[in-house]
Parts: structure tokens; C-alpha cells; sequence
């Protein structure tokens, strides 16, 4: 049995994507590791759901400066306590920890969540410090293409940036049978509940949508739900709003965040249009449609490809309250077809956009490697 040790020093340990991914190394009969930043009780947590996998926790640094020092140091040394042969990571800064692994001899796989060449700018005030980040990365993302032996990459736009011959492209499709196990029934309230889950930036929309939900509230029983972490600090004024359409729940385990958007009557997914966003497939997409809600979503090309095919979505202007806020009217008043919306999504995901349909792709990487 092949030992693997996944590694993060970044994501929060129940991360919907490497706990995805984890799932799948284990039933195919790897013995996994887990090096994650994580407090006792997220530990006991994430073994309720994964008993076969020993986590290995290291410190969890808000700094973005101590993560990449001390939270690196600490990652590495928690690294070769497991005793891996094949070494999985999750984050950019780990690049130079796994250089370090290879010289000892080791397999070792980039996963890259984003598309960094564009994030590393647009997540910065100031351009220049961005533009000097984007040539730092640059530059370690060339080792790492030329050194390591996979890369996993989420869309075909970050493919283009790694060798052909090792990189996989393994989509954010959501696993059914998280889905299959929820069979809760939405309420008849005459209230229209539209929810958010994820990580909460203004870039993801969040001024937008509040501002949205507040024009729509006059004219509609409405409310926005939204679940998740601020990812900056100028979102956090909007998650103190007080009033009767809004409410705000910190990041919940990825199940029960579903349980509860489960009852809502409509997802939200009106991300800025950044390069990074344009050519996403985000899984929070994929879960709306898998848990039969209708989308409110920015009018992305991209997007279109995932949901026309169901005409499960409506499109916004990201960046046009108004816009919003009237698409939102819409679908209040006119539940039934919001319904029928909904329903034809569920079906594309449970016949089409899943993870079952993809993860082999991640098995035989490994066995690339491996050999």
C-alpha cells in the first residue's frame, strides 16, 4: 500500500475539494496522511467523516507573512513525520516544500485551486506588490512544472500554463452521494429565501448582492442567506448588516452548509468578472443545480457552457444592482417556473457534472507516478 500525504497550510481542513479528493485516494486503497492547519475539535471533526485518514495539524497563522514562514517550516517537518512516498499540496507557497521533498527523493503534485497569475494581482491593493508576487510565483511555478512529477489544475485556462504530458484537469464537480442522503422538503413559506455559501470577498459579489436583496425587499418577501468566510476585510461591514433580509452564519462544515441551503428556493453566484472568475467552474455552482435550485449567476461565457444546456440560470450583470436585484423579483414571483428551473439542473448534475465522472482521472495520475 502506497503511503500519500496531502498537505495544506492555507485551506481549512474540511475544504470541500481535497476532502473530495482524499475520499478518493483512500477507497482506492492508498494509505493517507492529512498535514492541515486545524484546532482539536476540527480534527475530531473531519475523522467523524474520514476514520482511515491520521491528521497531522500545524498552527493556523492569520499572517500572511507567518504562514509563509513559520506555517511552511511547520508543514515540512509535519511532512516527513508521515513517512510518505507520494506527497499531495494544496497551496503556492508550498512549492518550495515540495522542491525540498523531491531532493529527498519523493513523488511529489501541485494542486492548483486558482488561477494565480491573475489572482495574485487582483487580490491587491497595490498593483505593483501584486505584479512583483505574480513574478515570485512565476518563477517557483517553472520549477514545479519542470521538477514535480503531477499537477492537478481545475479548468483548461491553468492547464495551458503546465506541461501537457503531466497535468490533469480535475473540475469541482460535487460528489452525489452527499446529495443522495438529503431528501429534506422546503418549507411553504410564503417567503422567497435566495442563499450564498462560500468564501465572502467583495470581488465574490457580496456588496452587490446585499445591495440587490435591500432593493428587492420592497417590493418582494424576500431574504439572503449567506454562509461562509470573509476572505477581506472591506466584506465584513456588509456581514453586520441587522436587518429583517439578511442573515449571516460563519463557515459551517460543507454538509451541513448544504443542509441548510437545501431549504432555500434559490442559489447566488455573482462573482466580479476577473480573469480568475471568467474561466472558473465554481463547485458552489455545481451544488446549487445538485441540490435543484434555481441560479442567479454573473453572465459569464463560461457559466453558459455548464448551465444552458438545463436553462436552470438566470444571468446578471455582476456589477449592476439593479440588474440584480430585478432578477431576483422575477424568480420570487414566478416560483413554479423557478421550481421546473431547478429540477432540470438537478438532473444535468446527477447525469452529467459530477464527481464520479472525473475522478479516475486523479486515480491514474497516481498510478503515472507511482510507476
Amino acid at each position: 500500500m502506497h503511503k500519500v500525504c496531502v498537505m495544506t497550510d492555507v485551506h481549512w481542513i474540511l475544504d470541500n475539494r481535497i476532502n473530495k479528493e482524499i475520499r478518493t485516494l483512500v477507497k482506492a486503497g492508498y494509505d493517507v496522511s492529512y498535514v492541515a492547519p486545524a484546532t482539536a475539535e476540527e480534527v475530531k471533526k473531519f475523522n467523524e467523516l474520514n476514520p482511515d485518514v491520521k491528521v497531522f495539524p500545524i498552527n493556523r497563522y492569520e499572517s500572511r507573512r507567518k504562514r509563509m514562514t513559520k506555517g511552511v517550516k511547520e508543514a515540512y517537518k509535519a511532512a516527513l513525520s508521515t513517512g510518505a512516498e507520494i506527497y499531495h499540496f494544496h497551496d503556492p507557497e508550498l512549492i518550495r516544500v515540495g522542491i525540498l521533498l523531491k531532493l529527498r527523493g519523493k513523488k511529489v503534485i501541485y494542486d492548483v485551486h486558482e488561477n494565480y497569475h491573475s489572482v495574485l494581482i487582483s487580490r491587491r491593493k497595490s498593483k505593483i506588490l501584486g505584479f512583483l508576487l505574480k513574478v515570485g510565483y512565476v518563477f517557483f511555478e517553472k520549477i514545479a512544472n519542470s521538477f514535480f512529477d503531477g499537477i492537478v489544475v481545475v479548468t483548461p485556462n491553468v492547464k495551458n500554463y503546465f506541461s501537457e504530458r503531466k497535468t490533469i484537469i480535475l473540475p469541482n464537480y460535487p460528489e452525489l452521494s452527499v446529495f443522495e442522503k438529503m431528501n429534506g422538503k422546503k418549507s411553504k413559506s410564503e417567503r422567497v429565501e435566495f442563499i450564498y455559501i462560500g468564501g465572502i470577498s467583495i470581488q465574490r459579489g457580496i456588496k452587490e448582492m446585499v445591495e440587490a436583496t435591500a432593493k428587492a425587499y420592497k417590493e418582494c418577501n424576500l431574504k439572503l442567506v449567506v454562509i461562509g468566510k470573509s476572505i477581506d476585510e472591506e466584506s465584513k461591514e456588509y456581514l453586520e448588516l441587522k436587518e429583517d433580509y439578511f442573515t449571516y452564519q460563519k463557515q459551517l462544515p460543507h454538509e451541513e452548509a448544504l443542509k441548510v441551503a437545501m431549504l432555500a428556493d434559490v442559489g447566488m453566484i455573482v462573482l466580479h468578472p476577473t480573469q480568475n472568475h471568467l474561466n472558473s467552474s465554481p463547485v458552489k455552482l455545481f451544488e446549487y443545480m445538485a441540490l435543484g435550485l434555481p441560479v442567479i449567476a454573473s453572465n459569464f461565457p463560461k457559466w453558459h457552457e455548464y448551465m444552458d444546456e438545463a436553462n436552470c440560470a438566470v444571468y446578471v450583470d455582476p456589477m449592476n444592482v439593479e440588474d440584480i436585484a430585478e432578477k431576483m423579483i422575477f424568480l420570487a414571483k414566478n416560483r413554479k417556473l423557478a421550481q421546473e428551473m431547478g429540477e432540470r439542473g438537478k438532473k444535468l448534475v446527477f447525469e452529467k457534472y459530477n464527481w464520479k465522472k472525473v475522478e479516475k482521472r486523479l486515480i491514474d495520475l497516481y498510478k503515472k507516478v507511482v510507476s
